[in-house]
């Protein structure tokens, strides 16, 4: 049975969350990436951010829902609307990225991975040995190992 470890990129394509959002945009066109591991100073994982979320700062705000009861004004989706106007205007990896991403260990199944990225719509799950990024996997990752390297037919 495959695990991260044996389908995992070693070493790969990192950025600091102080960069701007423009060199993450040319660190995943350069690299023909959909997703990065950002990484503090230690090599320490600290998030993910992606092509998506950069997309994300060019769409239009949804406004929250307003409506009215007994002479009162209620505002549904308030807190939101404020996030994603927070992430519209980010101009820092920090600003956007996902904190807290999903991750699995050197040991994790190639069946469990493939689940979580179903699942989770998740495009790069980084590999961690604790709080240390030892890799990370790629949608191609999962398709060299379960297609093309002896995997399913």
């Amino acid at each position: 049975m495959q695990t991260a470890h044996d389908i995992l990129q070693a070493n790969p394509p990192t950025i600091s969350p102080t960069a701007n959002v423009t060199a993450l945009a040319q660190v995943l066109v350069d690299h023909n990436l959909e997703g990065i591991c950002v990484v503090d100073d230690d090599g320490h994982l600290i998030g993910v951010a992606t092509a998506m979320d950069l997309i994300f700062q060019e769409k239009r705000p949804r406004m929250p829902a307003v409506f009215t009861l007994l002479d009162g004004v209620f505002t549904l989706g308030l807190s939101r609307t404020r996030d994603e106007l927070a992430k519209i205007a980010g101009t820092s990896v920090a600003d956007i990225m996902t904190s807290k991403p999903r991750t699995v260990s050197p040991t994790t199944p190639l069946d469990e991975i493939a689940t979580l990225m179903v699942h989770q719509h998740i495009t790069v799950v980084p590999v961690v040995d604790g709080p240390r990024l030892v890799g990370s996997i790629t949608k191609p990752d999962i398709l060299r190992a379960a297609f093309l390297h002896g995997g399913a037919a």
